[in-house]
């Protein structure tokens, strides 16, 4: 998003134009892509004292603006801390994307004045109105980031999870590793509910189901690592393919995986990052009011 000065009957900072004679402002953007998620990590270079005091009274604050045009994703983010960071799914992203930052006021702000104020175009102890909304700073640099938007991570692991049900009294769940898919085994009663709620409940199964799977999966990768001959041969199978594929498509091997939940690269959690953290997702879907009305169906 770009703005231009001549569009404004008050003065704005900005390194195109001469409106202060003194101060800047800028940004730093840093990005990570990991699992399909976008995460960018935002740092305000902001060198302008009566600025800065506004923010500080919570009159301004800082506003990133992100923007693909292919896809029509477009997303504000505010702060008023000299950093921020947001994640963003790669599902809403192609090729390339803008991202802008800005200074702009959250109140209407009577009588604005500033010191650095350039004297030549504006006069001596000019002062202004400024509405909500109106922007007070533009950063000196407009970042373009390309995005390669390949496969989703979950469509992958998707291919290779099944599902299946089994006469058994018992409750509980059993992961099968040795074959080209991971089978997860329940009773009927298990699987019928599953499979009316799959749809509407989509993050729920995900987490009850589908995860503690891929976490014994990852482990047992982990313990085939671990074998010095690997007599294990878990590589053989499709599974074990895929999900390395995943994690190499991530920057992580299959000898980083770890069996210490203080670890990063923890099992547990490796398995939360290649489904996208379903577990908020879940909690949502949980309090789903139609949720109510499924139960009593």
């Amino acid at each position: 998003m770009k703005l231009s000065k001549h569009l404004t009957p008050y003065p704005i900072l900005n390194h195109e134009d001469d409106d202060y004679v003194k101060g800047s402002f800028d940004s730093v953007v840093e990005d990570d892509l990991e699992f399909g998620m976008f995460t960018l990590r935002i740092k305000y270079l902001l060198d302008e004292p009566e600025l800065a005091k506004l923010i500080k009274e919570g009159k301004a604050c800082f506003l990133t603006h992100i923007e693909c045009t292919l896809t029509g994703y477009r997303h504000f983010v505010e702060s008023r801390e000299d950093g921020t960071s947001v994640t963003i799914p790669t599902s809403e992203l192609a090729d390339q994307v803008e991202i802008s930052s800005f200074v702009v006021a959250v109140k209407d702000i009577d009588d604005y004045k500033n010191p650095a104020f350039n004297e030549l175009g504006y006069g001596k102890n000019a002062s202004f109105h400024i509405d909500a909304t109106n922007v007070l700073a533009i950063g000196a640099t407009t970042y373009q980031l390309d995005i390669k938007r390949g496969q989703q991570a979950y469509e992958s692991i998707g291919d290779i999870i099944v599902l299946k049900a089994i006469d058994s009294p018992k409750d509980d769940l059993k992961v099968s590793l040795d074959q080209d898919c991971i089978f997860i085994q329940v009773n009927r009663d298990i699987f019928n509910l599953y499979d009316q709620y799959k749809s509407a409940k989509k993050y729920t199964m995900i987490s009850l189901l589908i995860m503690p799977a891929l976490t014994k999966a990852l482990i047992e990768m982990h313990n085939n690592e671990q074998t010095e001959d690997g007599t294990e041969g878990l590589e053989s199978y499709q599974w074990y393919q895929v999900i390395q594929d995943t994690l190499t498509a991530n920057g992580i091997s299959v000898a980083d995986i770890s069996l210490d939940p203080g670890d990063t690269n923890y099992a547990g959690d490796l398995a939360e990052r290649i489904f996208r953290m379903p577990l908020l997702k879940a909690m949502q879907e949980l309090a789903d009011p139609e949720e109510e009305e499924a139960d009593e169906e």
